[in-house]
This record gives structure tokens, sequence and C-alpha cells, in this order.
């Protein structure tokens, strides 16, 4: 386990600052490399248990929400009365059938937990979209979510992935002027046979940003040349592509350092 790095004195560059909200819950902050630890509602308590009493100030919480819209009030309630203000929450959609009503559904219930005082205005709330292609259902719950001035989870988790299909998603993000966050599997800088990497999708949003269409930006997903890459200048894409999800925080801050946009001390 890495020693943590204190966060005021961050050595991570602007595209990777941040980036990484640690699944393990044990990475620290590698040089300012980890932004929050990614906590389960059914971990959470054990979560607070680990880091009571220590003299090293442990990132923050983003609390992912492992049931369904139902289940979102009881674990902020839980960790209110503890004493602790999640950094962010993750709420995803289950319903594949019916994503809008889905969506509606998670949009009521966080809109319950903000009227209880759980869900400050300034914590952001990352509602996951089903891993599916953005048709008419998919778009349609996209806008209540960012309607309803939540954000969108990119669901990078799921095996498989087209690279086609994530550069929709992009775009999706991007027309409904949000931030997003991706729930995982970006453990790799650059795309691989079944995961799409982190590098690929900061570049893939910068473009995206810039106006490039489809098939460029799905070109730099599938882009095998990291110095290209980072070329694109990734740092412009954090304003949208806030962080992901990672169970290997230190294999990504150590191929990070390799790119060197971290230094490791």
């Amino acid at each position: 386990m890495s020693e943590p790095t204190d966060p005021s004195t961050p050595v991570a560059d602007p595209a990777v600052l941040g980036l990484v909200d640690d699944a393990t819950l044990e990475a620290g902050w590698l040089g300012g490399l980890v932004g929050t630890r990614a906590v389960p509602d059914t971990e959470a308590p054990a979560a607070l248990a680990s880091t009571t009493g220590s003299t090293v100030t442990a990132p923050p919480l983003t609390l992912v929400v492992t049931g369904g819209a139902g289940q979102v009030i009881g674990p902020l309630a839980l960790l209110a009365k503890r004493g602790v203000h999640p950094a962010g929450l993750e709420v995803s959609l289950r319903d594949s059938g019916d994503p809008l009503g889905n969506a509606r559904r998670v949009v009521a219930a966080v809109d319950s937990a903000r009227a209880e005082g759980l869900v400050p205005d300034e914590m952001p709330v990352w509602v996951v979209m089903t891993p599916d292609e953005a048709g008419h259902g998919w778009l349609a719950a996209a806008d209540e979510v960012t309607m309803s001035g939540l954000h969108l989870g990119l669901p990078t988790h799921a095996p498989g992935l087209l690279p086609s299909m994530v550069a929709t998603w992009i775009d999706a993000a991007l027309d409904r002027e949000t931030p997003f966050r991706c729930t995982g599997g970006l453990d790799t800088a650059l795309t691989g046979p079944e995961r799409v990497g982190w590098l690929s999708l900061l570049a893939a949003t910068t473009l995206a940003f810039d106006g490039a269409g489809g098939s460029e930006v799905t070109a730099a997903l599938l882009s095998p040349d990291a110095e290209h890459l980072l070329g694109l200048e990734p740092h412009r894409a954090r304003r949208w592509f806030r962080s992901f999800a990672s169970a290997r925080p230190e294999a990504v801050a150590q191929e990070a350092a390799g790119l060197g946009l971290l230094s490791l001390v």
C-alpha cells in the first residue's frame, strides 16, 4: 500500500489531478492522482472505521449506491449521523427497457434526499446510464438527468464496449454541457481489446469538445500512439471528464508516471 501524499502538495499534471476515484479505499492520494475513494454503500461503515483515529487525512468519499432509487436516502442518512458528508454520489440506472422512467425515479429519490438536507447543492450526483446505444430512450433519460441538475455517469466498466458507442456517450454529455464520470474499466492508458483507456478517453473528449466528428473521436479512442494523444492536450478534457473509479489505482499511477503526467516520490 502506498503512503498517502499530502493533497496540498500535488505532483500530478492537471490532466490526471484527481482523475481516479480509488475503489480499493487504501491507495491514499498518490501524488494527487486520487481525488476520492469510491465506496459502495455496503462498505461505507467499514471504510469509516478504517480511518477513525488515523493521523493521515484520507481522500473524501464518493458514495456508490448499490441498489436502485429506493436505496439513496438510507446510506446518506447513516453517513450524516456519523458527521460524514460525501464528496459525491453515484446512482445507476438499472432498467434498460425503460431508462426514462428509471431516470425519473432516481431524480425523485435525489430530490427527496436533498429536501432532507442529505444532498447539498454543491454535491455532484452522477447517474450512471445503462451500457446501451445512445438511442431515443437513452437520450431521453440523459435529458431527464441533466435537466434536473444531475450529471451523467458512463458505464465504462461494462465488458466488451465498442469505442464507437463510447464516442456517442461522450457526444451526448457534451451536447448537454454536463460533466461526466466513468464507472471503471479504465485501468490502462490506452484502449485494449476489452476496455477503453483513460488517456484515450481524455484525448477523445478533447477532440469531441473541439467539434470533431464521431469517426475522429472513435479513432482517438482506438489510437495506440500515446505521444499523439498527449499532444491533443488531454488536460482540457477535465472540464468534462471528471474522474473514473479504479480498482488498480497504483497501476494507473505507474503508467501516468511513465507518461510524464505524475511524479511518484
